[in-house]
């Protein structure tokens, strides 16, 4: 069985809980609080639903995930079990920081190696040299994770502030980046496009002000014009060799690959 079906099981269980004249996906945007770009690639079995988001779907309809899995035998991975145990999302945010610091300093920066990022969003190494895309990042980020609520009360972008321990591992992640000479990146050709979609999103739900707006759109025109010179040049961040190519295929998900005589190293990136 694929993954494809498995989200067809679910997303036809969930039909069966509400009236036939309801819109299922926008049902499931506002209870998992993702974007319409999101939810239809889920109902397209493009990405698989999480493990959290099968929790939240379940619990809210009523839905005996043993009675919707358990008459199926199947090797494969059903949904990502890719969950952090951090009470802090600050702490969890870090974490998925430091698993990239980690993963670069496997690889001796003085011995020939390869570094390729496929990517289908704006990976956290260009994010970070911007203030205000970082910060909406990490706002996302938080927001698809329910944690931006205060006693049920809805924290606005504008009161999202930059902890200093993330700066921290922002300076020590691209200390490490420099020391890496060539770099490849691939992205799905929608990567832009799916950024602003997003901004857009929080803008129509009235989460980000009219000053931070602007703020991250200077910022975003910034980061084309950079990502622009670097594709003309060559180079990025003050030196680094880079060659960015843009597929014609979109991506499912995300990956970093790193290749050495010594070493290899996959990281499946998980931060959306």
């Amino acid at each position: 069985m694929t993954p494809k079906e498995l989200n067809s099981l679910l997303l036809t269980a969930v039909r069966e809980k509400v009236p036939k004249e309801t819109n299922v996906a926008n049902v499931l945007m506002d209870i998992l609080s993702i974007g319409k770009e999101a939810i239809y690639r889920r109902f397209q079995g493009e990405v698989p639903f999480t493990f959290s988001e099968v929790f939240i779907i379940s619990k809210k309809f009523d839905i005996s995930l043993d009675k919707l899995l358990g008459l199926y035998v199947t090797e494969r991975t059903l949904f990502d079990l890719n969950l952090s145990h951090f009470s802090n999302p600050v702490e969890m945010y870090c974490s998925t920081i430091d698993q990239y610091i980690h993963t670069f300093r496997k690889i001796n920066p003085d011995e020939y190696h390869e570094v390729w990022d496929a990517s289908n969003r704006i990976s956290l190494l260009f994010y970070m040299k911007y203030e205000h895309l970082l910060k909406f990042h990490l706002f996302k980020w938080l927001y698809h994770r329910n944690m931006i609520y205060n006693n049920q009360e809805k924290i606005f972008y504008d009161r999202i502030l930059l902890p200093k321990k993330l700066i921290e591992k922002q300076k020590e992640f691209l200390h490490v980046l420099n020391a890496h000479q060539h770099i490849s990146i691939i992205w799905d050709k929608n990567v832009v496009e799916s950024l602003v979609n997003d901004i857009s999103y929080f803008i129509e739900i009235d989460l980000i002000p009219e000053e931070e707006i602007r703020k991250i759109k200077k910022e975003l025109f910034q980061f084309i014009n950079d990502i622009e010179i670097s594709s003309a040049t060559g180079k990025y961040n003050a030196g680094i060799d880079i060659q960015l190519y843009i597929s014609n295929i979109q991506f499912n998900t995300s990956y970093l690959y790193m290749d050495s005589p010594s070493k290899k190293s996959v990281l499946s990136k998980s931060m959306s």
